[in-house]
Order: structure tokens, then sequence, then C-alpha cells
């Protein structure tokens, strides 16, 4: 690794990229699980993972059915019941490959960064267990210590990510085109286009094509 890679900003997907499920489909689960929200969720929540997997995720809908579970309620409440979904739903679930990856880069200098669409207080439990401090993510309005049901950030998905990831780049004196990104599904294509260094982890067949195609890197962290 030269001395630019070596201070190069390394960008992560979460889902099936750093653990082997959906942050945010164990959240709804759980949440249905324990009777904060209602049944019928979980087949909305399994759709929408349909949708996001096809690059198609419906962004004001799925943000709104999210949402639902946020509103009105207090940040210490949701900060507890992320911890206990990363516990007992996803902490298992974590590649020890992509922990390994993350320590390589942070200990050759470089700088690893969450990038991921999900709500602040989904991810950070799991980027806490990571060694990654540093997040750029859906961020949610707070007011009085509660959630208000509005966003503060464009939702980070899609042309909202890459954005997202522009900026933090520029904020950091660097350019998309000199950072890092790994991240495993067809709704992040356009971040695989835009970024330096493309990693394809774990992709499905379509978007290992594209990848092999493209020369991009292609890791399987489930094998």
């Amino acid at each position: 690794m030269d001395s630019q890679d070596s201070q190069a900003i390394s960008f992560f997907d979460l889902d099936h990229t750093l653990i082997d499920t959906d942050c945010e489909w164990e959240w709804k689960n759980m949440l249905v699980d324990k009777g904060l929200a209602p049944e019928s969720h979980r087949a909305r929540q399994d759709r929408y993972m349909e949708l996001h997997a096809l690059g198609k995720t419906p962004a004001e809908e799925y943000i709104a059915f999210l949402m639902d579970d946020f509103t009105g309620r207090t940040e210490s409440e949701m900060a507890q019941l992320a911890r206990e979904n990363f516990e007992t739903r996803v902490r298992g679930k974590v590649f020890p490959r992509a922990l390994e990856e993350i320590e390589r880069i942070a200990g050759d200098g470089g700088r690893p960064v969450l990038l991921s669409g999900s709500f602040r207080p989904i991810v950070e439990p799991v980027a806490a267990f990571l060694g990654m401090g540093e997040i750029v993510c859906t961020e949610l309005d707070v007011q009085d210590g509660r959630f208000t049901g509005a966003l503060t950030s464009e939702f980070c998905i899609r042309e909202g990510k890459v954005k997202r990831a522009r900026d933090y780049c520029r904020a950091h004196g660097q350019r998309l085109r000199d950072a890092a990104f790994y991240g495993d599904s067809l709704s992040d294509l356009q971040m695989f286009e835009q970024i330096g260094r493309a990693n394809a982890v774990n992709p499905g067949p379509r978007l290992e094509r594209i990848a092999r195609e493209r020369g991009w890197r292609v890791i399987k962290w489930k094998d």
C-alpha cells in the first residue's frame, strides 16, 4: 500500500457486506416479536428487502415505514432497543474477514467509514463493535430528546449515498475517486461506478458479472 492509499478513505456498506444479515430486517422483526410493531410489518419488511436487492427501494415509502418505529419515542429508548437488536440478532453474524479488513485498513493508517442507508441509532452498536468511529448514514431529527419523524439528511441510498460519500471526502480533503467502497448490492451501483476503488463483497450473480466485466475486485467473505 503506497502513501496515498494508506491515507485514503474506505467506505463500507453494512448489510450483507459486513454482516451476514440485514440490520433493518432484524430490527423490524425484533420489534414485532416484542409487540412494538404490528405483525403485518414482517411481510412488508420482506417485500422492501426484495425491492432493495433489485435496486428499486421506494425511498419515501420505506422511510415512512421505518419512521413509524421512531416517531415520538426517546433517544434513550431507541438506543437501548438498538443495542438489544445488535447483541441478540446481529453480533453473531459479523463476517470475521470483514473485521480483519477493517483492522488492516486502520492499521495501515487508512480511514474506514461505515456508509449505510439505515438510521443512526440502528447502526451505531454495529459500528462500535467493528471499531468504526465514523458513520455516514440517514440522520433523524430529534427535539427535546424525542424523534420527530423528520430527517436531517438525505436518505443515504443510491444517489443520496453518493452525495453523502462525496461530501464526506470533500470535508476530509479527498476526492471520491481516491476512496474505496465495499458493498454487496445492485442498489449501490452508482457508488461502484463513481468510487476510485470498487470492491464487490459477496455479490449476487448480476453484480459479480458487472464487477468482473469492469475489473472491480470481487470478495467473498461468506466462503
